[in-house]
């Protein structure tokens, strides 16, 4: 039990660049194509990665959406490296995560209208 409790205690006092370092080196050596985890870890590194883990609240994350809207980011882009950054935060993200579904801030609306259209070419 100790020792449960000394590992979170260390997560909770390691930055989120490096908590972002080691979910990656555990995300490549379970998946093939680890592009998703290093492309969304690389925006939340740059915005959120000098902060401690412990400093993520569910304001941290609604400016984190609001600072991605503004880069001109989709909103499912956007609720992905949230999704990473939950999973980064251990038993707090879990935390984080029931209050930003609570208030509805947990996922950004996607817009209407916005679907590829395939037109098929007969031959």
């Amino acid at each position: 039990m100790e020792v449960l409790h000394q590992e979170r205690r260390a997560l909770e006092l390691q930055t989120v660049d490096a908590a972002a370092d080691a979910y990656l080196e555990d995300y490549r050596a379970k998946h093939r194509a680890p592009a998703f985890a290093e492309c969304a870890l690389k925006h939340v590194k740059r915005l959120i990665g000098f902060m401690v883990v412990m400093q993520v609240t569910p304001a941290v994350l609604k400016k984190y959406q609001s600072d991605r809207l503004n880069e001109q980011a989709s909103g499912k882009t956007i609720n992905d490296e949230v999704g990473v950054v939950l999973r980064l935060c251990g038993a707090q993200g879990d935390t984080i995560r029931a209050e930003l579904k609570r208030t509805k801030a947990l996922r950004l609306a996607q817009p209407r209208g916005f679907r590829l259209k395939v037109s098929v070419i007969a031959a």
